[in-house]
């Protein structure tokens, strides 16, 4: 458990939309349009083989890194169409504060460039609004077809400060093994991954083959066999574009307003597509915060002011680019993006663990996970089962994280005990509010007492009484302690989440 989550084995999917040499493209929209060019021939390049890994800060690194063209298909384009990375970097959630380690194989059978290509017929400049819904700003004058495969570890981090830290530890790792995809290297990420404070995911994908994906330990034999593998299913995996306005005989002082406002776009400094990047990370942070604080019963209206805000931004782009497909020879007026002058959400936080209650030691320690963790992760306290007679000698605990993985853990009971009492499930949005105890040098009676008022107890009238109430918008997560044949010792872990801050 500990907040971390890998994606199932999918079955490949394809590249990107198939594309013709000299199809036209619309470079804003990131879509495929009919042609409008002919070649005066082909030329063919042989196959190619490249792997690598790469540490990636954000999602504006993570989508150059898969290697996506910078458009707002990134968060419009239809998903039913849309290339298959863009839905794949879509489901990682990056943030501007995450890091991703990416693991990329690719083989190229072939690639095919247009030679020389001219307009089919001569384009009226009167019709060129006409001429760039048809057929885009641009042209697709090369593409290479094979397979690809990405591995992709995404670690949300909180601060920009815990961002640079784990970026250059992994950097580390990774140039260590010459940014080469080195078995070593693989396992250290590996066992860095599953060793995390730091919730991540695991997600990968596949192209041009029939085989299944492989076990994130795998990954390194997967890559140094992927070029010899058996590409029965190839596809598009890369494409470039070239504009119009270079052709020779085409209207390029005409087609100026286009080209500015591909620029006004697309620019790598100020362009609305980079704008619109930093708003769906800024979402993905707000929803992932959100999540957490729906998990605890808490709400922060602030947040919710700011999701409203970042989804206004986000629909102001949008009707942007509706503007654009109603006559891109317009000049655009940028709109406001409020949003993007605060930073991204941070999520805040109290916590606390109550003093020892008993004092022998146990046999073994029953730790609960650090509370960061456990916040990111989700983790829940879904039921607990007291068991005792004259004193309480064992407490089962189930949990349960985000992700939807479970597990069993208890403090005391390897002898016989006392007799067990019924589970005590909690709903979804109920929680354990009061702890109370009698206590000498082992736990002599247990009583917990929920939210919504149900109560469980176990054991007798020996020690002396303690125990914890969840007050002032605190939230019990757990229970820790030391046990053996009894309870020996317990402890009350608990946090009390926070309004947002947000990064300046």
């Amino acid at each position: 458990m500990g907040g971390n989550s890998e994606h199932e084995a999918r079955p490949p999917k394809g590249g990107a939309p198939s594309a013709m040499l000299l199809d036209g493209y619309d470079s804003i929209a990131g879509e495929l349009r009919s042609a409008a060019l002919t070649p005066s021939g082909t030329d063919e390049g042989g196959s190619a083989d490249s792997s690598h890994i790469a540490v990636c800060e954000g999602m504006s690194e993570l989508t150059q890194a898969l290697n996506i063209d910078q458009s707002l298909a990134i968060e419009f384009g239809d998903i039913g169409k849309a290339d298959e990375k863009l839905e794949f970097v879509r489901k990682q959630k990056a943030t501007t504060e995450s890091i991703s380690i990416v693991v990329h194989a690719r083989h190229r059978e072939k690639q095919l460039t247009a030679k020389k290509p001219r307009l089919e017929a001569p384009l009226d400049p009167a019709k060129l609004v006409e001429f760039v819904r048809a057929h885009g700003d641009s042209y697709v004058d090369s593409i290479s077809m094979g397979g690809e495969y990405h591995a992709v570890y995404t670690f949300q981090t909180q601060t920009s400060e815990e961002q640079k830290s784990l970026k250059g530890e992994l950097e580390a790792k990774v140039t260590k093994g010459g940014n080469s995809v080195d078995g070593k290297v693989v396992a250290d990420l590996h066992e860095f991954a599953r060793n995390s404070r730091i919730a991540w995911t695991f997600d990968q994908r596949l192209t041009g083959v029939g085989e299944e994906m492989p076990k994130r330990e795998d990954m390194a034999d997967f890559v140094r066999r992927f070029p010899k593998m058996n590409f029965n299913r190839p596809v598009v995996i890369d494409r470039s574009t070239a504009h119009y306005e270079n052709l020779p005989d085409f209207p390029g002082a005409a087609f100026k307003p286009v080209a500015d406002n591909r620029d006004y776009f697309l620019a790598k400094e100020g362009g609305l597509a980079r704008a619109l990047v930093q708003l769906a990370a800024r979402r993905n942070k707000a929803e992932w915060v959100r999540k957490i604080h729906e998990c605890y019963g808490f709400r922060d209206t602030a947040l919710a002011a700011f999701e409203q805000e970042v989804a206004a931004d986000r629909a102001a782009i949008g009707r942007q680019l509706v503007d654009y497909r109603d006559n891109p020879l317009q000049a655009l007026k940028r709109p406001a993006l409020t949003s993007l002058t605060k930073g991204p959400p941070r999520l805040r936080y109290e916590k606390g663990i109550t003093d020892q209650w008993g004092t022998s030691t146990g046999s073994w320690v029953c730790d609960y996970p650090p509370v960061e963790q456990a916040l990111q992760a989700r983790l829940r306290l879904e039921w607990l089962q007291l068991r005792g007679s004259d004193h309480a000698d064992k407490i089962t605990m189930f949990y349960r994280d985000g992700h939807g993985d479970g597990e069993e853990r208890h403090i005391g009971g390897d002898g016989g005990g006392g007799i067990p009492q019924n589970k005590l499930a909690l709903d979804s949005d109920e929680f354990v509010k009061t702890v109370a105890v009698r206590r000498g040098e082992i736990i002599d009676r247990l009583e917990i007492v929920t939210t919504r008022g149900v109560r469980t107890w176990a054991g007798g009238d020996g020690g002396k009484p303690d125990g914890f109430e969840a007050t002032d918008g605190r939230v019990i997560l757990g229970f820790q302690g030391t046990g053996g044949v009894d309870i020996n010792t317990l402890q009350v872990v608990w946090a009390k989440l926070l309004p947002c801050s947000y990064a300046t």
